[in-house]
């Protein structure tokens, strides 16, 4: 009788180990299903990341370039306008030379204009004095007529 209590027991403790290896079966399934699905939503992400650092790596490409492409436009029109303050300078240059020049010349005038209106006078001088010597003249020779005359 002792045996077959025994036998009982291990065939009972087989039937439960049988259930709790069918449970753990059960157990490891959805924890297979849930590393697979956790696989499956990696390389989903994976992928999406992959894509993001595609466009990333397209965008910088394309910054960096414009970045070149604007360093190139502004020493160009650096360039250009240290070109034209150049000849700013030298026109501002020629500008004062030919305003020193007008200048010189304006003096030079105005001296021009002061020796003229002294030659008037003095021609004016002149023209009275012949008038003067003229009108001296004409008393002379009437006087000399006269004298004459008597």
């Amino acid at each position: 009788a002792g045996v077959e209590a025994k036998l009982v027991k291990l065939q009972s403790e087989g039937v439960a180990d049988k259930a709790r290896m069918k449970e753990l079966e059960a157990r490891s399934e959805e924890a297979d299903k849930k590393v697979a699905q956790m696989v499956e939503k990696l390389d989903v992400e994976q992928k999406r990341h992959e894509d993001l650092s595609g466009v990333v790596e397209a965008s910088l490409g394309r910054m960096q370039s414009e970045s070149k492409a604007d360093k190139a436009k502004i020493q160009e029109l650096t360039a250009e306008r240290d070109k034209a303050t150049v000849a700013a300078s030298k026109r501002l240059e020629e500008v004062q030379a030919l305003t020193a020049e007008a200048e010189r010349q304006m003096v030079l005038i105005r001296g021009t204009q002061q020796i003229l209106e002294r030659l008037k006078g003095e021609a004016e001088e002149s023209s009275r004095q012949v008038e003067e010597l003229k009108q001296a003249n004409l008393e002379a020779v009437h006087t000399a007529e006269s004298l004459r005359a008597e």
